[in-house]
């Protein structure tokens, strides 16, 4: 409880920042209640069987930014919005067709609309103490018919030496709006970052949203992400994790009317002794909607991955295609992984598959590599790289694809 009531009040720090309404303090004094009737995640929570952040958690995060500046791209194929500690830099950003503002009173039926959105998260620790501390975070609006062709990287810097953010994005996908977005979640120092992504897409729509979580080494990131997806709109989410000590990612995503489309991709690519954990529940709640999951883990050294994925499929969402595959790339014995994935279906004429598979390199393989004067290193890399880029050809906009082969390749992920 000590530790609960910590994080209350450093994720209320920055509250003054913001006005809300009475309606919105009433949700975030429902979450607080709940908040402080929880317990911190542990072992013994079936959803965070192999995950316990509360070591993570005894450490002295504050919150607590610095002055430290950020370097701005000169990649000039990407529109680039900066956000600094949860503030948007607009002087900074270029000009683009979005409508960006701050958490406040003018946006309540915005907010009410997403924060009235029931997750299967609406419990978990990560979301409740997001949810009670309605503090830093920004409203991303595309209009209605609004086509933004040119991709935009959005670049989210964290400062402060064991500094804590309770950060919020949410996305208004309006009707007939193309829109394709890359978040580089990155930080100065170790953090503790709760944030939340919530999305509502209207019909017709098309959203293309990667997300490279690269925090410091030794940083705990706790991610959500909510998602509503209407009639004929198609959301693709492909999220890279790289950075932090310990991370977690909630994914929940809700198909509710006939014709909606998601594709949920991932790429967790760990060393040393990074810890993570990706938890995605995919919900069919209408007919004629599909999923479509692709979750790929390369480990190192003493690393440890965890996936659990479930798809439900509600009474009478007849005529839906769900498939969902979990493959883990072992390259040491030292390195471990926990992958569960699972089918909840309560209607009778659907097409639905799972798989799992997690292995080591070919020693045979290595061997080949070796006889040509390639050292074990490179042919790791080499290999990586052919098991990685599954994932990244996900990405249908090849200037986003682009980035994300000279990440993992300036990780040293693949070679």
């Amino acid at each position: 409880m000590e530790l609960i009531e910590k994080y209350i009040a450093e994720g209320a720090k920055p509250s003054h920042e913001i006005s809300l309404s009475a309606k919105i303090n009433e949700l975030k004094e429902k979450n607080l209640t709940k908040l402080r009737a929880t317990e911190i995640p542990h072992r013994k929570v079936e959803d965070w069987k192999y995950t316990n952040i509360k070591g993570d958690l005894k450490n002295d995060f504050t919150y607590s930014p610095s002055g430290a500046s950020y370097e701005k791209s000169q990649n000039h194929n990407f529109i680039h919005l900066y956000f600094k500690d949860g503030q948007f830099l607009a002087k900074d950003s270029d000009k683009v067709e979005l409508e960006i503002s701050p958490l406040d009173s003018t946006q309540d039926q915005n907010l009410l609309k997403i924060f009235e959105f029931q997750s299967y998260f609406k419990n978990d620790f990560s979301l409740l103490l997001n949810r009670a501390n309605l503090a830093l975070g920004n409203i991303i609006k595309i209009k209605a018919k609004t086509q933004i062709k040119k991709p935009i990287l959005i670049h989210h810097f964290f400062s402060g030496e064991f500094s804590f953010y309770n950060y919020n994005s949410l996305y208004l996908i309006e009707e007939s709006s193309q829109l394709t977005v890359l978040e580089k979640v990155e930080s100065e120092a170790e953090v503790f970052l709760n944030y939340s992504t919530d999305i509502i897409q209207d019909k017709n729509s098309y959203f293309e949203h990667t997300i490279i979580q690269d925090t410091k080494q030794g940083s705990l990131v706790l991610a959500n992400l909510n998602a509503k997806i209407q009639k004929d709109a198609e959301y693709r989410n492909i999220t890279f994790q790289t950075g932090a000590k310990t991370s977690r990612q909630n994914l929940f995503i809700d198909l509710v009317h006939e014709g909606a489309c998601a594709h949920a991709h991932g790429l967790y690519a760990l060393h040393s002794n990074q810890h993570h954990d990706t938890m995605s529940y995919i919900k069919h709640s209408a007919a004629h909607t599909q999923s479509h999951q692709l979750y790929k883990g390369i480990l190192n050294d003493e690393s440890r991955g965890v996936f659990t994925g479930r798809v439900r499929v509600e009474k009478d969402s007849q005529l839906i295609n769900a498939n969902q595959l979990n493959k883990n790339l072992l390259l040491t014995k030292k390195a471990k992984v926990n992958s569960r994935p699972q089918l909840e279906i309560y209607a009778d004429d659907v097409k639905c598959s799972h798989g799992s598979t997690t292995g080591q390199l070919n020693d045979d393989e290595l061997f080949y590599f070796e006889t040509r004067g390639i050292t074990k290193q490179r042919a790791r890399q080499i290999l990586a790289r052919a098991f990685a880029y599954d994932v990244v050809l996900q990405i249908k906009n090849i200037t986003v694809r682009d980035i994300l082969k000279e990440h993992l390749l300036s990780k040293h992920i693949v070679s």
